[in-house]
Order: C-alpha cells, then structure tokens, then sequence
C-alpha cells in the first residue's frame, strides 16, 4: 500500500464491509467467490512482493491498481443489489411523468434505436465500453507514473457510485423498460428476484448492476441526475485531494 493509495483502500474496504454488514442483515447469501479471491491474492502478493523480494516497484503499482479497480467493481455491483433488495415504493410514475413533461418517451426511443442497427451500434458499443475505460486508465495513469490520478479516478467513482445508491435507495424504479423482452433478461429479472426475495443469493460472476442496465434502459431525467451526481463527486474529490508527488528540491552547483 503505497501513500498514494491509503485513502482509496480505505474507501473500497468500507464498501466491502458494508456490503457484508446489509448482505447478513438482508439474510442474502453472496457466492462463487473463489476466482475473485484466487485473482485478488495473486495481485496482492505481487502488489507486495517488491518490498520483501525487490521486483520492480511499477509492476506492484500495477497489480494494486488493479485489484483495486476488481474490488471496487465486485463490491460497487455488489451494492446496487443490495439496495435493490431494500424494496420500498416505487417512483415510476412520478419520473415517467417529469419525462413526457419533457416531451420524451423512452418507449418510443427505445424503438427507433431497435429499427436502426447502424445508430444502436455505436450506443451499444460506447454503453459497453466500461471494462475498456477503467482498462485503458489504469495502464495509461500507471504509465505516465501518475498514481495520484489513479487515486483520484478510483476516488471520484466510489463517490459517484455511493451518491447513486442513496438516490436508488430513496426513490427506486423499475425503469421505463417493464414489458419489453430484451431488458428482461438484462435486468428486470434480477431487480424483481431482490424486491420479492425471490433471490435469495447472489452470484458474484453474474453480477450486473441492477441501478445501471445493459445498453440504457434510463428515464431521460436520469441524464441529468448522472450529471449532477458526477459534479459532486468531482467537488467531494477536490476538497480532499489525492497526494501529488514530491518534486525534489532544486540544486545549484
């Protein structure tokens, strides 16, 4: 554990804990946990291993990275169900509503994007691209030595992903999508498993994100909550900076 990287540890273990403290209040049980763990303590021990066998330090800034990013995503995930599973009213119509005030209608979005493959593909494809993001970040931060930023990135998500929980766990919908195959399979049955206890355990190698489903499936108004969420979570961030490195003194001789 470097510097750099304290704060973001404690952030993901706190999520971690959390997650274990509303699964057994919840009595939902989490399995299938062994390849996270296996892949988890192999990072671990190389994140470790330059101290105590003197490999190279920007190889173990790698695997911390990214067992960071891993336990952030499992436990992130983790948390949406979780909440799900907290029930409540639902708020459909109230946001469906603020919709057509708008003059939006995701049903009939959802069809013109269905009846054009050439203008799905790209939504598709940049809706997917999550895995690819967090990927392509952490190798470019750790190449450019700037684990601050990767600190700062990591910092900025939790953030965001707490904030959207809250906000799922106040006011919880089904989303626009009820009735219609393809998100049915992409999420409803999840979320409807959770609120009904009729998913009693969650498997951590099919883990989704019920808050955020596959290609969309969003109220247009939960564009701009994403934008009000993600400003906050870049003010919470800055007040609290990440650790920038040291510049060495300058010398004159």
């Amino acid at each position: 554990m470097s510097g750099v990287s304290t704060r973001v540890w404690i952030l993901v273990l706190l999520l971690s804990l959390c997650d274990i403290m509303w699964a057994a209040a919840r009595s939902i049980t989490v399995s299938d946990w062994w390849p996270v763990i296996v892949v988890g303590a192999a990072l671990l021990g190389i994140a470790i291993g330059h101290r105590r066998f003197g490999m190279s330090p920007r190889l173990a800034a790698l695997a911390e990275w990214t067992l960071l990013w891993i336990i952030f995503s499992v436990s992130g995930a983790l948390l949406t169900y979780l909440a799900a599973a907290s029930g409540g009213q639902l708020y459909d119509a109230n946001i469906a509503a603020i919709d057509a005030d708008l003059g939006f209608d995701a049903r009939a979005w959802f069809a013109v994007v269905n009846a054009h493959p050439l203008l799905r593909l790209p939504l598709t494809l940049a809706y997917n691209s999550l895995t690819a993001q967090i990927v392509f970040s952490v190798l470019w931060l750790w190449f450019l030595g700037w684990q601050h930023r990767n600190a700062e990135l990591l910092t900025n998500v939790t953030v965001g992903l707490l904030l959207t929980t809250a906000v799922f766990c106040l006011y919880p919908t089904l989303g626009p999508c009820v009735g219609v195959p393809d998100f049915s399979d992409a999420y409803l049955q999840d979320l409807m498993g959770l609120r009904n206890g009729s998913l009693p355990s969650i498997d951590v190698m099919v883990l989704k994100g019920v808050i955020v489903p596959s290609e969309g499936g969003h109220y247009l108004v939960d564009v701009a909550g994403g934008l009000v969420i993600g400003g906050l979570a870049i003010v919470a961030t800055r007040v609290l900076p990440s650790r920038e490195p040291t510049l060495a003194p300058a010398t004159t001789g």
